[in-house]
């Protein structure tokens, strides 16, 4: 080969076995689980309403008139329909990319990248939450909005329940092929 040369590249003809074509499907679905977690989290926190108030000698008083009802309530309801929001895009690009392979691991796998996507909602959001109202110093009297931080508890079922119901019924109608996008790969 010459100096002025570059070296070409060949394409490679050796194909990928399927376990590696399945575990990187996995992955995939993973991405897509946790980029929806992170997205929705963020909408989550803009979502989420707050106390309005004041802070005086570092005691936060509640103004009682202007307040909207529920807020812990709205804050937990936002949260699981998210979730299932996530639970359910994730099932749907499961049994769209997945092929012909549906069962009891591709289903439990769709339940736990839910899961970890509903865990990314929670976490963003309530670092977004956090942010967007800071806490301010003590000794400053200003108004301030203080968003109560919860705890999804029963919440966390939405996601993984809904990844799991979609995917099996999904499976159990098993649309016809015209109606499946083409896409190569597979998901364990």
């Amino acid at each position: 080969m010459a100096i002025d040369q570059t070296p070409q590249l060949k394409p490679s003809s050796k194909q990928h076995s399927p376990r590696r074509q399945r575990l990187g499907s996995a992955a995939g679905l993973l991405f897509v689980g946790l980029l929806k977690g992170f997205v929705l989290g963020v909408v989550w926190a803009f979502l989420r309403p707050g106390y309005t108030g004041n802070i005086i000698n570092g005691v936060f008083t509640a103004d009682p008139v202007g307040q909207p009802s529920n807020i812990e309530f709205t804050s937990f309801i936002w949260c699981v329909l998210l979730s299932a929001v996530i639970g359910v895009g994730v099932a749907i690009v499961a049994y769209v990319s997945a092929g012909r392979v549906e069962g009891l691991a591709t289903l439990l796998w769709v339940g736990l990248v839910a899961t970890a996507g509903a865990l990314a909602l929670v976490v963003v959001g309530n670092w977004v939450t956090y942010v967007l109202h800071p806490i301010p110093e003590a000794g400053t009297e200003e108004m301030v909005t203080l968003v109560p931080p919860i705890v999804p508890r029963i919440g966390w079922v939405a996601a993984p329940l809904m990844a799991t119901l979609t995917y099996w019924i999904f499976a159990v109608i098993s649309f016809p092929e015209e109606f499946r996008p083409e896409i190569s790969g597979t998901i364990a």
